[in-house]
């Protein structure tokens, strides 16, 4: 496993994409992405784990920020994308792992809704808060 991780914050509408984790009795959001491949750049591994994940098409606008994940111990890159294109579904792996115990669930949520959510990295409240400029795409 790559000791990167890319996320995407991808905003439509005045909405943010999260999915939706139901883990046992744990329920929580993450932005979508996923692990960075040997020789990909971040732009490219987040734009093949957001097509895979969630069957949209993004073009990535910049990198806002980096954070160390405590969970697993990997460095996560938040990227920002620009422009979305595609029907929003559900993709591998996410589909096979799904079960009674273990659902994933794409949403588009208000932004204005982060504040009141479970949410990892837990950095993103404070980030928008300090920078609600970025999420006005």
């Amino acid at each position: 496993m790559s000791n990167k991780r890319v996320s995407a914050i991808i905003i439509d509408k005045g909405k943010i994409l999260l999915i939706h984790r139901l883990k046992g009795d744990d329920e929580y959001y993450v932005l979508p992405g996923g692990s960075v491949e040997e020789k990909e750049t971040n732009s490219e591994a987040l734009i093949r784990e957001i097509k895979e994940e969630t069957g949209l098409d993004i073009v990535i606008d910049k990198e806002l920020y980096k954070v160390n994940n405590n969970y697993d111990a990997r460095t996560q890159h938040i990227l920002l994308a620009k422009s979305v294109n595609g029907r929003l579904t559900l993709g591998e792996p996410e589909l096979s792992r799904q079960s009674k115990d273990n659902k994933y669930i794409l949403e588009w949520h208000d932004i204005a809704e982060l504040k009141n959510l479970k949410i990892f990295p837990e950095e993103i409240k404070e980030k928008y808060k300090n920078c609600k400029n970025i999420f006005l795409y």
